[in-house]
């Protein structure tokens, strides 16, 4: 039985459809929304942010914390990897791409069923049973870790705003102490 070459290609289109078809996202719900107490920079921050209002004398300690989060480079750089992280997990989980396949040949190459003009094909890797799940696991993990990274250089950079802030309040009071007269 011989097929008309319109019949081959709708075959082998549908074939491919089917195939791509079978991807599916793989969504991290427990990374997709970190924990609240990780910090005002996990909520807040933005690619391309609003100009923040400048700080004055009246601001509070968590005014100044949260300016600075979300005006540190190396926090920002940090919340990148962790989203890259979290961009890797659907790659890693979905199955290798399909290779399709030309050949046209110059001379009719012939074969026991007549000449051969052209050659198409259609291959989808399959990967052992349980090896998406545990590449999977594997990216979630290193995202897990990213975000404890940025968790922890978060704190890092409060740590320093607080002492920075402690220095100099306390500076003030020191230069009030020392020009206020001495009285006995």
């Amino acid at each position: 039985m011989r097929m008309t070459i319109s019949t081959r290609y709708g075959l082998i289109i549908s074939a491919a459809l089917l195939i791509m078809g079978c991807a599916h996202q793989y969504p991290p719900e427990s990374l997709s929304s970190p924990d609240p107490a990780t910090g005002p920079f996990f909520q807040t921050y933005d690619p391309a942010p609003e100009p923040l209002p400048p700080l004055d004398e009246n601001s509070s300690l968590e005014d100044f914390l949260t300016y600075a989060e979300l005006n540190n480079p190396g926090l920002k750089a940090e919340f990148l990897k962790w989203k890259a992280a979290l961009e890797k997990i659907p790659e890693v989980k979905a199955l290798p791409d399909p290779r399709f396949t030309y050949a046209g040949f110059i001379e009719h190459v012939e074969t026991r069923v007549g000449p051969q003009r052209q050659r198409f094909g259609l291959s989808q890797a399959f990967p052992w049973f349980g090896k998406l799940d545990l590449k999977a696991g594997s990216a979630m993990e290193l995202a897990r870790l990213e975000v404890m990274k940025t968790a922890s250089r978060a704190t890092v950079t409060a740590a320093r705003k607080k002492l920075s802030l402690w220095r100099l309040t306390n500076g003030q009071i020191d230069d009030i102490v020392k020009r206020r007269p001495l009285t006995t």
